[in-house]
């Protein structure tokens, strides 16, 4: 049963406010329309129990339940949510779309790092390793909570509307991710960021990668610029395993990793930001740049299944989407329905009734150009983003000088919904002190439809199954990290969960 906490989510307002905002595609004008139905009310404060933690033995020691990347990686005897909850060396989990990415968010965790640190580094690898679905020319949405507190904050950066139109939209990526780790990270900002850089001199192509390639390889080989960045010297398309090297989007990211994020809106990235836009037919200004702040916020909270699901403010295309489609496939339901109820293709059939009721109709893109991705600390805090170019590879030209591909502007009428099927969540007890589930979806309503069969299944049917029947696809995944007790265990269990339709990886980080 689902019982909105906010007034948004409830509103039969909203859903004439919806309409509007679909039709202008979740630009970020609509959360000026929203008004006040898009402010939420302040969170209640917590008062936090006192937690007496007994040792847990081995468990830096992970299981992977399927070989390959897919499946679930079990963090086993754990109570996670709690400071010093974790022992034996234990850092955290980290899961994503991309391998390498992973990897490197596992290593910052290794290093001393918390989770805004792993999320800031997984997001710029992502950058070189995944450019389909993530650039620093995109932007994206972040759920941030902190188990010691119980509190959330909803970071929203998504690529905005230029001030006079254009198809290259303002990219909030590098802002974003900038505000995140500045005001959560522990470690210092180029370390985080370098990695990004490193990857993009030169890397294997990665599955993920290839498949992207790929898919839309009618397109590469019609467009000059992605024919240059993919096809190898004898025509071929780039293939998994194929060197892969981005020299100026290197150089790119050394620089914002050096000079700091403002570089990329006020410095002289800036200026070189500007002048790829305008030689893409683009008009973004120096104001535009200038003026880009990401919107933090409160996040909309709902009950879902007797815990407390924190969901993107509802000033977001993704923060109306979701409780939406939540509410109408949970109504008239019992309370405790059987596992697997409702099915994922009838979740689908509501995610569709969502849009057509918002005035949304026709052929919705196969791939929207996203990527998402999730990592928990031994602290406590956990981060889930997800990213996008409003269409797989952006505007399809990567700057000249700065390597990076720039989002869509969410005035364009196919790609702008982007925005409304880039969810993260993150599930807790009634407290907020104890994490039961971070996952993050990322494609089309399918992509959503499917992160909320993850999320009402998880307890019954435990993360692989609610993952292998979560209807997903390759281009609208779900990665999730869930802590729990499923039906085989005997102590409470972190899993991380790969979507098994994707390419990804989870990892568990141990302190060195």
């Amino acid at each position: 049963m689902l019982r909105s906490l906010s007034r948004f989510a409830s509103s039969r307002t909203s859903g004439r406010v919806l309409t509007t905002c679909l039709l202008a595609l979740f630009t970020s004008a609509c959360g000026g329309q929203l008004g006040e139905l898009g402010r939420l009310p302040s969170a209640p404060p917590i008062a936090m129990p006192t937690i007496n933690l007994p040792g847990i033995p081995g468990f830096g020691g992970s299981q992977q339940a399927q070989s390959g990347p897919q499946g679930v990686i079990a963090a086993p005897d754990t109570e996670w949510g709690f400071v010093s909850a974790a022992s034996d060396g234990f850092a955290g989990l980290v899961v994503s779309d991309e391998p390498r990415a992973t990897l490197v968010g596992r290593d910052i965790l290794s290093r001393g790092g918390n989770a805004a640190d792993a999320a800031t580094a997984v997001f710029f690898t992502l950058a070189a390793t995944n450019p389909a679905g993530a650039s620093v020319g995109g932007g994206g949405i972040c759920l941030v909570h902190d188990s010691r507190t119980g509190v959330a904050r909803s970071v929203d950066f998504l690529p905005r509307a230029p001030r006079e139109a254009g198809p290259i939209a303002v990219p909030g990526a590098v802002r974003g991710f900038g505000y995140i780790q500045a005001e959560y990270g522990n470690l210092n900002w180029a370390t985080v960021v370098e990695p990004g850089s490193d990857v993009a001199a030169g890397h294997p192509v990665s599955r993920t990668l290839a498949r992207r390639i790929l898919a839309e390889g009618g397109i590469v080989q019609l467009t000059p610029s992605l024919r240059r960045m993919f096809t190898q010297a004898n025509g071929r398309l780039a293939y998994e395993g194929v060197r892969f090297s981005q020299p100026a989007l290197a150089g790119t990211i050394a620089i914002i990793a050096a000079r700091g994020p403002q570089d990329f809106y006020t410095g002289e990235l800036s200026q070189r930001v500007i002048e790829e836009a305008t030689e893409q037919g683009g008009t973004l200004s120096i104001a535009d740049l200038q003026g880009y702040e990401p919107n933090v916020s409160t996040p909309q909270a709902i009950e879902l299944d007797n815990r407390v699901a924190f969901l993107p403010t509802g000033a977001t295309g993704a923060g109306f989407f979701f409780p939406e489609l939540t509410q109408k496939a949970l109504r008239d339901l019992p309370v405790n329905r059987a596992p697997g109820t409702p099915a994922a293709s009838a979740l689908n059939r509501n995610a569709q009734e969502v849009l057509v009721d918002a005035g949304v109709r026709g052929a919705l893109l196969p791939d929207y150009g996203s990527s998402s991705f999730a990592v928990t600390d031994s602290s406590g805090l956990t981060v889930v983003c997800g990213v996008t170019l409003n269409g797989p590879f952006g505007s399809l030209m990567p700057g000249r000088s700065t390597g990076a591909l720039f989002a869509q502007s969410p005035l364009d009428v196919q790609h702008g919904l982007a925005g409304a099927f880039v969810t993260p969540i993150v599930v807790t007890n009634a407290s907020g002190n104890r994490l039961h589930m971070a996952a993050g979806s990322a494609g089309g309503p399918q992509a959503s439809a499917s992160l909320l069969y993850t999320a009402l299944n998880v307890d019954g049917s435990g993360l692989q199954q609610a993952l292998q029947l979560n209807g997903s696809s390759a281009y609208g995944t779900v990665n999730a990290i869930s802590c729990g007790r499923e039906s085989e265990d005997r102590n409470a269990v972190c899993r991380i969960g790969v979507d098994p339709r994707g390419s990804g990886l989870g990892a568990e980080a141990l302190a060195r």
